[in-house]
């Protein structure tokens, strides 16, 4: 069997009926004209515009699954967690490292 990939991704979820609005702040593509099941490439950027990461997004019924495809994987799920306010009605949720 050939290897395509050395290395593991991590993924995790965010669930709740806020989970679009909030990653329109989070990431550069417009993720509320987005439709449930759509894989979305975008990049999430740091507060001074450099590239923090590289993600897949797919919304899914209850909010949606993301994958760190490059970047700084845990400082951005360690700012995603942290940035997350009861106001936002969103959830983080790990999902195994793919």
């Amino acid at each position: 069997m050939k290897i395509y990939w050395e290395n593991s991704f991590q993924s995790f979820s965010l669930i709740g009926e806020g989970t679009q609005q909030f990653l329109q702040g989070q990431t550069t593509s417009n993720i509320l004209k987005a439709t449930k099941g759509e894989i979305i490439r975008t990049c999430a950027l740091s507060p001074n515009g450099s590239i923090r990461a590289l993600l897949e997004i797919k919304l899914t019924d209850e909010g949606a699954n993301l994958l760190v495809l490059s970047g700084h994987a845990d400082s951005f799920i360690s700012n995603i967690q942290a940035g997350i306010f009861p106001a936002d009605k969103v959830q983080f949720r790990p999902i195994k490292n793919i």
